[in-house]
Protein backbone atom coordinates (compact mmCIF):
# COMPACT_ATOMS: atom_id res chain seq x y z
CA UNK A 1 0.00 0.00 0.00
CA UNK A 2 1.72 3.30 -1.27
CA UNK A 3 1.65 6.57 1.29
CA UNK A 4 -1.56 8.01 0.16
CA UNK A 5 -3.46 4.92 0.44
CA UNK A 6 -2.57 4.76 3.70
CA UNK A 7 -3.68 7.95 5.06
CA UNK A 8 -6.77 7.49 2.89
CA UNK A 9 -7.27 4.26 5.13
CA UNK A 10 -6.35 6.01 8.03
CA UNK A 11 -8.83 9.00 7.59
CA UNK A 12 -11.43 6.60 6.88
CA UNK A 13 -10.64 5.50 10.45
CA UNK A 14 -10.01 8.56 12.70
CA UNK A 15 -11.32 11.45 10.05
CA UNK A 16 -10.33 14.32 11.15
CA UNK A 17 -7.73 13.18 14.02
CA UNK A 18 -5.72 13.10 10.62
CA UNK A 19 -4.48 16.17 8.60
CA UNK A 20 -2.09 17.44 5.87
CA UNK A 21 -1.21 15.02 3.93
CA UNK A 22 2.40 15.66 2.16
CA UNK A 23 3.98 14.22 -0.61
CA UNK A 24 5.63 17.73 -2.03
CA UNK A 25 9.28 18.34 -1.65
CA UNK A 26 9.91 15.23 1.15
CA UNK A 27 11.44 11.70 0.45
CA UNK A 28 9.05 10.52 2.67
CA UNK A 29 5.81 11.16 2.33
CA UNK A 30 3.47 11.91 6.21
CA UNK A 31 0.31 13.40 7.59
CA UNK A 32 0.19 15.57 10.98
CA UNK A 33 -2.13 14.43 13.43
CA UNK A 34 -4.06 15.96 16.47
CA UNK A 35 -1.81 15.73 19.55
CA UNK A 36 -5.06 15.21 21.61
CA UNK A 37 -6.02 12.29 19.15
CA UNK A 38 -2.75 10.62 18.91
CA UNK A 39 -3.39 7.50 21.03
CA UNK A 40 -6.57 6.88 18.48
CA UNK A 41 -4.70 7.59 15.40
CA UNK A 42 -1.91 4.98 17.18
CA UNK A 43 -4.46 2.64 17.70
CA UNK A 44 -5.44 2.15 14.07
CA UNK A 45 -2.42 2.21 12.69
CA UNK A 46 -1.42 -0.63 14.74
CA UNK A 47 -4.47 -2.69 14.82
CA UNK A 48 -6.22 -2.25 11.48
CA UNK A 49 -6.02 -5.34 9.70
CA UNK A 50 -4.86 -3.40 6.47
CA UNK A 51 -2.64 -1.48 7.99
CA UNK A 52 -1.02 -3.61 10.69
CA UNK A 53 2.37 -1.41 11.76
CA UNK A 54 4.26 -3.49 13.88
CA UNK A 55 7.66 -1.76 13.92
CA UNK A 56 8.90 1.97 14.72
CA UNK A 57 11.83 2.45 12.45
CA UNK A 58 12.74 5.91 13.76
CA UNK A 59 11.15 8.41 16.45
CA UNK A 60 12.28 11.79 16.47
CA UNK A 61 11.60 15.18 17.07
CA UNK A 62 12.19 18.58 15.68
CA UNK A 63 12.11 21.98 17.46
CA UNK A 64 11.33 24.87 14.82
CA UNK A 65 13.34 28.27 16.75
CA UNK A 66 10.07 30.19 15.09
CA UNK A 67 7.38 27.99 16.56
CA UNK A 68 5.98 27.39 19.91
CA UNK A 69 6.27 23.92 21.29
CA UNK A 70 8.20 20.41 19.67
CA UNK A 71 6.95 18.12 16.46
CA UNK A 72 7.52 14.08 17.13
CA UNK A 73 7.83 12.16 14.05
CA UNK A 74 7.13 8.55 13.80
CA UNK A 75 8.48 6.36 11.08
CA UNK A 76 6.62 3.18 10.83
CA UNK A 77 6.89 0.17 8.81
CA UNK A 78 4.48 -2.78 8.57
CA UNK A 79 6.36 -6.11 8.21
CA UNK A 80 3.32 -7.90 7.07
CA UNK A 81 2.16 -5.63 4.86
CA UNK A 82 5.62 -4.14 3.67
CA UNK A 83 4.61 -0.71 3.72
CA UNK A 84 6.21 1.92 5.66
CA UNK A 85 4.32 5.89 6.53
CA UNK A 86 5.13 9.03 8.91
CA UNK A 87 3.17 10.53 10.90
Amino acid sequence: MDAAAVFARLQSLVGDAVSAFTTENTKDPYCRVTPERWHDVARALGDDAELRFDFLQNLTAVDWPKKPGIEVVYHLYSYSLKHSFVV
